[in-house]
């Protein structure tokens, strides 16, 4: 169920146009939303997969202490949003471009703090002697993707936003709560991957 191999399958059909999209969202003007992009870092160890997670810094004005994945808003000089991406990876993790292969795009959504944020997935030989940039990540953690199919580990509740309810999804890793747009990201991508229903 968890071999890397067969979870490796599936991610080589991604590609551009992301399998989990909201475009568009009655009432909003997502359009004037700023632009940003994450990478779902995915470190191979032998025959599984675990999936890279960082604890943002506590001084950081947005988001501050919480859970995340890699990236930022981009940048005038990045080529694209996938640029975006590992320029940030780079930056707050220490994760070089060169050490990462990426499948494709995986996601592009709204969220509460007014980004339209896309989400691509790579992978990098694990373990990897990742560097986490003091401002703005305070813990860099890894979570298998065993460890975030247990149903003990597992919530959801719905959250009211601009005048609708969407559920939030979110796990409980050791110390870390994972929720919001990321929780929302993990859970989509277990699904993707067939390992939840």
């Amino acid at each position: 169920m968890f071999s890397a191999s067969k979870i490796r399958e599936k991610l080589m059909l991604l590609g551009e146009e992301p399998p989990v999209s909201i475009r568009d969202w009655p009432g909003l003007n997502i359009s004037e939303f700023r632009v940003a992009s994450v990478l779902i870092l995915l470190l191979r160890y032998e025959d599984e997969y675990k999936i890279v997670f960082t604890k943002r810094a506590q001084a950081l004005r947005q988001h501050s202490g919480e859970v995340s994945f890699p990236g930022g808003r981009k940048d005038e000089e990045d080529r694209d949003l996938l640029h975006t991406a590992l320029r940030e990876a780079d930056e707050e993790i220490g994760l070089k471009s060169e050490d990462v292969s990426v499948f494709g795009r995986f996601s592009i959504m709204p969220t509460i703090s007014q980004y339209n944020l896309s989400a691509y997935i790579g992978e990098a030989v694990g373990p990897y002697d990742f560097d986490a940039n003091p401002g703005e990540i305070d813990v860099i953690f890894e979570a298998s993707l065993e460890a975030l199919c247990d149903p003990s580990i597992y919530g959801m509740k719905h959250y009211d936003w601009e005048g609708k309810s969407f559920p939030m999804h979110e796990f409980q890793i050791e110390e870390h709560r994972i929720w919001g747009a990321t929780g929302y990201m993990t859970y989509e991508l277990l699904k993707f991957l067939s390992l939840i229903k």
